[in-house]
């Protein structure tokens, strides 16, 4: 059985680089969209048995984003 880190390890061996695509015009800098990133790494996930969530979470007013891999095996 694979372990959490085995499966991390699994994933970026799969994943690779990243293409920025996208040109963000206030500062003409190049960036990874965020459905190109999750296009790419999903079938990546998925033979992986890892999950990607992200909760938005309210705190004192503000709104935060958290990224969470996890194995998909767990709960």
């Amino acid at each position: 059985m694979k372990t959490e880190d085995n499966k991390l390890l699994e994933f970026q061996k799969k994943v690779g680089s990243i293409v920025k695509e996208e040109t963000n015009p206030f500062f003409n800098k190049k960036y990874a969209d965020i459905n190109n990133i999750i296009q790419v790494i999903k079938p990546a996930l998925n033979d992986s048995g890892l999950t990607l969530t992200q909760p938005i979470v309210i705190t004192e007013g503000r709104q935060i984003l958290h990224t969470y891999l996890k194995d998909g095996e767990t709960v």
